[in-house]
């Protein structure tokens, strides 16, 4: 039970079944029945991980936030690797804009039009991923590219689009469709 206020679900308990045969012997699954077993009390918990996203209680996106940065700087280091061990040649930047879009994008913002009430400061946060990226590939002899070189720069060569515009764009079509259900749809 993930909620600020236990009053849903007064006492939490779950009620639990089990299958059990009717016959000493079972042959079939015909012969199976469902039998409930013991009510266990559901755990109170302050956030739960579902389908990938982090739910906190207090309705913030903060552990979400820090769970898709975790994984977004392991697709950094792994496109890295990639493209250094790869031998691209004047594929380097399509190859790379590829898996920007496959291993990083995925991973740090995937059902991000769902999200409610991100701030500037996570969506700077999630930026910083990609900023790492960037500066990873635009690396001179193995050393990252200058810290005073504009972000803006790094989008404007390859041709690639901030996460803040991405998110926005995401958000705009998930309300379209939203908007465009049949007025009996439970959405």
């Amino acid at each position: 039970h993930v909620g600020k206020q236990n009053n849903i679900c007064p006492k939490n308990l779950i009620d639990t079944f089990h299958l059990e045969s009717t016959k000493k012997k079972t042959t079939s699954l015909l012969d199976m029945v469902d039998v409930e077993g013991e009510k266990h009390v559901m755990e109170s918990v302050t956030s739960w991980t579902y389908l990938g996203d982090v739910i906190q209680s207090n309705g913030k996106n903060d552990l979400n936030i820090q769970a898709r940065v975790g994984k977004g700087m392991g697709a950094v280091k792994q496109i890295s690797q990639m493209l250094s061990d790869l031998c691209l040649g004047p594929y380097y930047y399509e190859a790379f804009s590829v898996l920007r879009s496959s291993l990083l994008l995925s991973s740090l913002i995937s059902n991000s039009e769902s999200w409610v009430g991100l701030t500037k400061k996570q969506i700077t946060e999630l930026e910083s991923v990609d900023e790492e990226l960037f500066r990873n590939i635009f690396s001179i002899d193995h050393t990252k590219a200058h810290s005073k070189t504009p972000l803006e720069l790094f989008y404007f060569e390859t041709g690639s689009i901030p996460i803040r515009y991405i998110l926005m764009s995401r958000r705009l079509n998930f309300l379209w469709y939203l908007l465009h259900q049949k007025e009996d749809s439970l959405l």
